[in-house]
């Protein structure tokens, strides 16, 4: 028990070390760099609209959090998160390097990633959920649906229409249970799986089923490119430019800058409404 104790902090983490199975293609990296600038970018304006007193004095209908123009652009930040793990899951499984291991290691490895990245977002709900005193926190949000996901989708990952097809139903229901109203002990104790209650709120929330749907959509797309597939021996000249290069490193340390991006943007913005108020 100490020992499972010992290897499970050692493995939380905030990076991983990098194989060529999942760091080499550079553009999955850059991918998820865009994202996290968008994530980055639309929680810098949820600090500014809800958070920091100063901004009151900002009024452009355009830099409304409930714009619509904001809600389109939160979405898209969560369904790139989603599907671009969902590619990483396949190219970790079905990429050249990644097949020189036996089925049943590449599974533990993905339980194991999966773990990691689930007990972060408990992380998350704990702290969420002691400053808010138990309000609008994070009860299943964008870190436990990954990690769920990752978990839950390796055994599918040996049979490329099993998870299109486990993924064309998932999304369809997801779609149906966004549609409804739930109430009793559905919305309860199903509530992320999608069974979402009237009137439910909180600060982060990714239903499973609809987002698992969304996570296997990339693992198939992940499959067609890259099974087999081993990184070329030189980069694309695309890969050298430096705003490329930047968003790689963001991608390759997206867990770390997901956990510690808001504490900064807090504080910064914290600091710049105390200058305006002493100035």
């Amino acid at each position: 028990m100490v020992n499972f104790l010992r290897e499970l902090a050692g493995a939380l983490r905030l990076t991983r070390r990098r194989t060529p199975s999942a760091a080499a293609f550079w553009e999955l990296d850059a991918l998820r760099g865009v994202a996290i600038v968008m994530m980055v970018t639309y929680h810098l304006l949820f600090d500014l609209d809800r958070l920091i007193p100063f901004t009151a004095a900002i009024d452009h209908p355009f830099l409304d959090i409930y714009h619509p123009f904001w809600d389109l652009f939160q979405k898209a930040t969560a369904y790139t998160f989603v599907t671009l793990a969902g590619v990483s899951s396949a190219v970790a499984y079905h990429s050249a390097a990644g097949r020189t291991r036996p089925p049943a290691q590449r599974r533990a490895r993905q339980y194991k990633r999966g773990l990691i990245v689930f007990c972060w977002g408990m992380v998350l709900t704990l702290i969420t959920w002691l400053v808010f005193r138990g309000g609008a926190y994070i009860q299943f949000g964008i870190l436990h649906m990954i990690g769920l996901g990752l978990i839950v989708c390796a055994p599918l990952l040996g049979n490329r229409w099993l998870v299109l097809a486990t993924g064309a139903l998932c999304g369809g229901a997801g779609v149906w249970l966004s549609r409804q109203t739930w109430d009793g002990w559905l919305a309860e104790f199903g509530f992320w799986l999608g069974f979402q209650p009237t009137g439910y709120a909180a600060l982060d929330y990714v239903p499973f089923l609809f987002y698992f749907g969304l996570f296997l959509l990339g693992s198939f797309l992940g499959i067609l490119r890259y099974q087999g597939r081993t990184p070329p021996p030189v980069r694309s000249p695309v890969a050298q430019v430096a705003p490329v290069r930047w968003l790689q490193t963001l991608g390759q340390h997206s867990l770390a800058v997901y956990l510690i991006h808001q504490p900064v943007l807090l504080a910064v913005l914290l600091l710049l409404s105390l200058a305006v108020v002493l100035l």
